[in-house]
């Protein structure tokens, strides 16, 4: 459990760096652009940088994706091992920076660059104008978006690493009439296997349920 604490706490500092080194980024960005693009200011500078200056950079900027990268601070978090990453015990879910969710969620709704997009990006109906992740409350009533988990994997790395963290915590294993299938591959896969093992269960005259 400490280990678990301070692996978060490390992650927590880490995806603070990265949220100001993002934010000096965009300070930079939008005092080279004020005067050829018109930006509209309806806030305090500050808070436009925390708040919406990401959003207009992805909107002009052409392949904002690999002008982000340049920055070598910000190419090094994004690129970062699974390892060095807090997920979420119960849900799984990556603990990323609140800009790094935005850049990631971003590049998926405006899909500028037809990337692969590491970890996860929130369906572009369940995001923020800004990137963020919207609250469930501001769900159209009766709509289908409440009732799905609004994770897009994005990439085979993405599916990859929740795997290999999701893996770490199946500790049942195949016995007597109860099998576990869990592998890599696609729910077609695992249909092919039961219906393997079905086959040759039947084969046997097996008649006792089983539980898959």
């Amino acid at each position: 459990m400490e280990l678990c604490t301070l692996k978060k706490e490390i992650a927590l500092a880490a995806n603070l760096c990265f949220d100001l080194e993002v934010h000096s980024f965009l300070r930079e960005w939008v005092n080279r652009h004020q005067e050829s693009m018109l930006l509209q200011f309806e806030q305090p500078i500050d808070e436009y940088i925390t708040n919406n200056a990401l959003r207009d950079f992805f909107l002009n900027t052409r392949h904002p994706i690999q002008h982000l990268l340049k920055n070598r601070f910000i190419t090094c978090h994004l690129g970062r091992r699974s390892k060095v990453v807090y997920f979420d015990p119960l849900s799984g879910d990556p603990l990323l920076a609140v800009t790094e969710q935005r850049i990631y969620n971003l590049a998926r709704r405006m899909d500028i660059e037809s990337m692969h997009v590491p970890f996860r990006a929130i369906h572009p109906n369940k995001q923020t104008e800004a990137g963020d992740t919207a609250d469930i409350s501001t769900y159209p009533i009766g709509s289908a978006l409440c009732y799905n988990s609004g994770n897009h994997f994005m990439s085979r790395p993405a599916n990859g690493n929740v795997f290999n963290e999701n893996s770490k915590r199946c500790t049942a294993k195949s016995e007597g009439r109860l099998h576990i299938l869990f592998k890599r591959g696609f729910l077609e896969d695992r249909l092919q296997d039961i219906k393997i093992l079905a086959t040759a269960m039947q084969n046997e005259y097996e008649s006792v349920p089983q539980f898959l």
